[in-house]
């Protein structure tokens, strides 16, 4: 059972998620396309894990203005530890 500031928690992350989500259904042009590519991307088993973006999020108190920078370079080692494992697959194949 959920306290009630779990509850409250919840709620506002819930809103939080379908403001988001109206954003991105109203946008147009290279903005959506943008966002159409971003959401088409599968970073299989690359991806974020929830302790690593709760880290970032509390260590730029959830800015993410501040934290872009980090989020990407983030990113960026992911994809080359991606690019890494599929040169190596490849040499084994």
């Amino acid at each position: 059972m959920m306290t009630e500031q779990e509850r409250e928690n919840y709620e506002r992350a819930h809103r939080s998620y379908l403001a988001t989500k109206a954003r991105r259904e109203a946008l147009e042009g290279k903005d959506k396309e943008l966002f159409e590519r971003i959401e088409s991307v599968n970073t299989g088993r690359y991806s974020a894990s929830v302790s690593e973006c709760l880290a970032i999020a509390h260590v730029h108190n959830n800015n993410a203005i501040n934290s872009f920078h980090d989020i990407f370079c983030f990113g960026f080692l992911k994809g080359i530890r991606a690019e890494k494992a599929r040169r190596r697959r490849d040499r084994n194949a």
